[in-house]
């Protein structure tokens, strides 16, 4: 598995969640997080954290300062940005924002 440090810049970070790349590569899952070799069930905005994953090799399909989305299912992505949007910080809707223009790359109408 690839094993690597990230900071969470913005939101939750939970194990068993998708990861895409600012392409809208699927990466895998990311299936354990640690904080100073202990596990820990989620990581916030700010937290610095190891993950690992077991699909991705780190240098060819991660690299150091990429920036990495949670791949949210669209039906949750269109309530969070339709229903939710007063409740996200600024940086959580800039997120969202960002993740939903790099999936309407692929479906101009993905999260409408």
């Amino acid at each position: 598995p690839a094993i690597f440090g990230v900071r969470v810049l913005s939101g939750k970070l939970t194990p068993n969640v998708d990861i895409v790349n600012r392409e809208g590569e699927r990466l895998g899952k990311i299936t354990q997080i640690q904080e100073s070799g202990q596990p820990i069930s989620q990581a916030f905005e700010g937290m610095e954290v190891a993950v690992s994953m077991p699909k991705p090799i780190f240098g060819r399909h991660i690299k150091e300062k990429d920036i990495l989305f949670v791949d949210i299912p669209e039906d949750q992505a269109r309530k969070l940005k339709m229903r939710f949007a007063m409740r996200l910080t600024v940086n959580d809707m800039q997120a969202l924002d960002e993740l939903i223009e790099i999936k309407r790359k692929k479906d101009a109408m993905w999260a409408v």
